[in-house]
């Protein structure tokens, strides 16, 4: 009787091992899975909410371009007081963070070269890679232009190379510890990820929230305006102005 118990008890006992051991081979969402193709990889860059994500009004709010009186001052939220005086916290709870978005962007363009990077090793490059690639390296230049451009000095060419910039995150890797480079260095990665995107982009797309060569061009001519060398700026406001010149009427 007991050794039947036994029996019964350790073959229970086996069972449960069995049944946890694929509980936890299971994946706990499907959201988790990783990416590990050139589908998944693309659909990353795809999502809008966070590859396009803009924070026109930050700038904005905290220039000097409009007064408040102190009675419109105190008639505003929290988070608008600060911004416009530009105070010591700027990002609460209920509010958005344009530093955590933009990062965001800058994280899902880091994860989508480093797992491309392994998926293609050893591979042909083929078309669809290439362009996946010179999307990633794009969005990233965008959420670093857009980071440097509300969180540093502008540009100088006198002071950039020591002018504290923003931490340049070049890997999805949370080990890496972040530090801040400077200004300079911070306008120089901007330039190299675009160089690589304008090689990889196609000239037209059917999404228009995805970048094109003309796209790259835009963006290099605004950062040379930043930066200061205007003949530059000028050669690749002509480069995409040479892609598609055409108005928009807005009146239709």
């Amino acid at each position: 009787m007991m050794k039947a118990l036994y029996f019964i008890l350790g073959l229970l006992f086996c069972v449960q091992i069995l049944s946890c051991n694929k509980f936890l081979d299971e994946k706990v969402d499907a959201n988790l899975k990783e990416a590990d193709n050139l589908d998944d990889l693309d659909a990353l860059l795809n999502s809008t909410q966070v590859m396009n994500y803009y924070v026109m009004g930050l700038g904005e709010a905290s220039a000097d371009n409009y007064y408040l009186d102190k009675a419109s001052w105190e008639s505003m939220d929290i988070v608008d007081r600060e911004i416009y005086g530009w105070g010591p916290e700027i990002f609460f709870q209920n509010s958005l963070s344009a530093w955590l978005d933009y990062y965001k962007t800058i994280y899902y363009s880091n994860h989508v070269l480093t797992r491309l990077n392994k998926i293609t090793a050893g591979s042909v490059q083929n078309k669809r890679a290439e362009e996946v690639k010179g999307k990633a390296y794009f969005f990233r230049a965008f959420g670093f232009y857009k980071l440097v451009g509300l969180f540093s000095k502008a540009y100088d060419k006198e002071g950039a190379a020591t002018d504290l910039g923003i931490p340049l995150r070049l890997t999805d890797d949370f080990n890496v510890p972040s530090e801040r480079a400077s200004v300079k260095d911070c306008y120089q990665q901007i330039l190299d990820d675009l160089y690589m995107a304008e090689k990889l982009l196609p000239i037209e797309q059917s999404n228009r929230h995805l970048p094109t060569v003309q796209a790259a061009y835009v963006l290099l001519s605004f950062i040379y305006q930043h930066m200061q060398d205007f003949e530059k700026s000028l050669d690749y406001a002509k480069k995409a102005l040479s892609i598609n010149s055409k108005l928009k009427d807005m009146k239709t």
